[in-house]
């Protein structure tokens, strides 16, 4: 073999190499717009608790978190990635309360949110601070993909209570969806217990 054509093998394994690389992030980038938050916090170091409380400025409410014997599988990278959908909550609230169907009559979240009386915002846009808890806190589920059919995506929720700024508590579990292929969360929210 020449000189030349180890040199061409080497440039096409570095290319590919690149390839492998770039193609993925290329696609979550243009197909699902991925977005990292502006506002992060700092990495936290898993505590020994089995009890933290947030203070949420934003919301002016209180979120507690419970840490639960967890067996997860998937562990997401810090910082989460979303997509725009969940960005959109802490951008512009009351365009997203109209653009994911919350001003729709009749609608289910309609109802959630004028008869149940959910803040839709509070429940999407609740602190940042408490993503730093998913990889260490949370318990693993699936859902069903609804882009991919016979794809599991993974469910991450982690117990607690947010007392919003009129001291209404509310019972639930801070929950996250992460596409099992790219490992983005496209939907984040606190899912209200039943009680």
């Amino acid at each position: 073999m020449t000189i030349r054509r180890i040199s061409k093998i080497i440039l096409f394994t570095i290319l590919a190499a690149a390839l492998a690389y770039a193609i993925p992030a290329l696609y979550d980038a243009l197909v699902n717009r991925i977005v990292s938050p502006k506002h992060q916090a700092a990495a936290v170091r898993c505590p020994s608790d089995h009890r933290v409380t947030l203070y949420d400025r934003a919301n002016r409410a209180t979120l507690i978190l419970y840490k639960a014997p967890s067996q997860q599988r998937f562990v997401p990278p810090l910082p989460l990635r979303y997509t725009m959908n969940i960005k959109a909550w802490f951008d512009n609230p009351a365009q997203a309360r109209i653009d994911q169907g919350y001003e729709i009559r009749g609608s289910k979240k309609y109802f959630l949110t004028k008869v149940k009386g959910f803040d839709p915002v509070l429940l999407h846009a609740f602190s940042p601070d408490v993503d730093q808890y998913v990889p260490c806190w949370a318990n693993q589920s699936s859902t069903p993909s609804k882009k991919f059919h016979n794809q599991q995506n993974i469910a991450l929720s982690i117990a607690g209570i947010i007392i919003d700024k009129h001291n209404k508590k509310i019972y639930g579990s801070f929950t996250y969806f992460f596409d099992a292929r790219s490992g983005v969360c496209y939907h984040r929210f606190f899912k209200p217990s039943a009680h």
